[in-house]
């Protein structure tokens, strides 16, 4: 469950990163899916697979937060570093 939870963080920071947070939605469905049928395969009880797609979800959502501030502090960084004048006309004297 920790490993699963671990994977779940780091794919969410990847797609905090990248993509908006409708991104989720398809992301969580399908990790539950898997969870749910890789478990039931193996014969792992209902209530563990519920628990391991809980935490599958929570750990998805906490890594996409910290893709979010990750992202965040990049853009921070990056505008810092860029010249304050935008404007690619003199004005004349």
């Amino acid at each position: 469950m920790v490993l699963m939870a671990i994977g779940g963080a780091l794919l969410g920071a990847v797609f905090g990163l990248r993509f908006k947070v409708l991104v989720l939605l398809p992301v969580i469905v399908v990790g539950v899916v898997g969870i749910a049928v890789a478990s039931a395969i193996s014969g792992t009880a209902i209530s563990t697979i519920v628990i391991n797609a809980m935490a599958w979800t929570v750990a998805l959502q906490f890594g996409y937060l910290g893709g979010l501030f990750s992202r965040f502090v990049m853009v921070g960084a990056r505008t810092r570093l860029m010249p304050h004048s935008t404007s690619l006309v003199r004005a004349p004297h």
